[in-house]
């Protein structure tokens, strides 16, 4: 579960910093030139004169497609975190289902399943007839 939980947020984490650092490195230019659009407030946060801006612009246009890769990196390897989990649990579903079918079976009168070994024993036995261990006591010693 704690995999999945991490795949999920970096899956999501990757979409982030890939949508954002694609579309401001395609929308650089046009964000220098038009500072009021959402891209242009973007560069006016990180850069708050134009000849700031304009003076990184060729800085940016190198560092943004780089995040946009960390990003695709991320989501993959979210992913990939998510898949793992889900195949581990269906794995551990798959190895359970025996144990809980027998569980699940109902019970003749009088008869309980060895704590150690799962074997199907009658109410009064003391040993165990699969393992041969002690599974409950012997109620004429009791006198």
């Amino acid at each position: 579960m704690k995999k999945m939980v991490e795949g999920g947020a970096s899956f999501i984490i990757g979409i982030i910093v890939f949508v954002f650092s694609l579309g401001w490195f395609l929308d650089l230019q046009r964000a220098l030139r038009n500072y009021e659009s959402f891209w242009g407030s973007l560069t006016r946060f990180f850069f708050p004169s134009y000849e700031m801006a304009y003076q990184y612009s060729k800085f940016l246009n190198i560092l943004l497609p780089i995040l946009a890769m960390v990003g695709v990196v991320a989501m993959i390897e979210g992913a990939y975190y998510i898949y793992r989990a889900e195949q581990m649990s269906s794995q551990i579903r798959e190895e359970s289902k025996p144990q809980m079918e027998k569980i699940s079976k109902p019970l003749g009168e009088g008869k309980f399943y060895c704590r150690y070994c799962g074997a199907l024993n009658q109410k009064d036995a003391v040993y165990c007839e699969q393992c041969g261990k002690k599974i409950g006591s012997n109620p004429s010693s009791a006198l």
